[in-house]
């Protein structure tokens, strides 16, 4: 068996502390198809990706959608991916300098508990917004179409939606906000 190896930045290990697991992985995959291959650009399947990192698909696509937020990788409009080590470098100078200035632990990039209580509330369904912006498990009972769930998801502050998706979105719930937050 011949060993290969694929070269990458060494700014990529100064990030490591800041990128949640799944992060971590997605990004050494897209290192992988392209900086691997000698290519610019890759475009990469999702069943490339859960083979590849052993992560489901809507793992996969919340941590692509947060790492394009952060624009740690610039997806094209054919889908071909790459890292920007330019802004990993920027990042890495935010995050550290964040770090520096408060005593709490920054957040790392990619982290989204949002998914194993999406699948757990698979069967119910969250929606209309409680008191105090938050949606509260007694609104899980009225079913609401697609339209109507974003209507009043996309009216609460971004807190509230992110807590949201972390503590209540069904996996049907998690699609429609995926797909709207690609969208823009």
């Amino acid at each position: 068996m011949k060993f290969t190896f694929t070269k990458l930045d060494n700014v990529f290990f100064k990030l490591l502390p800041y990128l949640s697991e799944a992060a971590t992985k997605i990004m050494l995959v897209i290192a992988r198809y392209t900086d691997g291959y000698h290519k610019s650009f890759a475009r990469i399947s999702y069943s490339t990706y859960e083979k590849d990192t052993g992560l489901d698909r809507d793992t996969i696509a919340l941590t692509l959608a947060d790492l394009k937020e952060k624009g740690l990788i610039y997806c094209s409009p054919n889908y071909e991916y790459n890292i920007d080590w330019n802004k990993v470098i920027e990042t890495i100078d935010e995050l550290s300098n964040q770090s520096e200035k408060t005593t709490s632990k920054v957040s790392k990039i990619g982290r989204k508990k949002r998914l194993p209580q999406a699948v757990k509330n698979d069967q119910k369904q969250a929606n209309s917004v409680g008191k105090n912006d938050t949606f509260k498990e007694k609104d899980l009972k009225k079913p609401l179409n697609k339209e109507e769930f974003l209507e009043k998801f996309l009216s609460l502050s971004k807190e509230a939606q992110d807590n949201y998706i972390e503590t209540l979105a069904t996996r049907e719930q998690s699609q429609w906000i995926i797909e709207i937050r690609f969208s823009k």
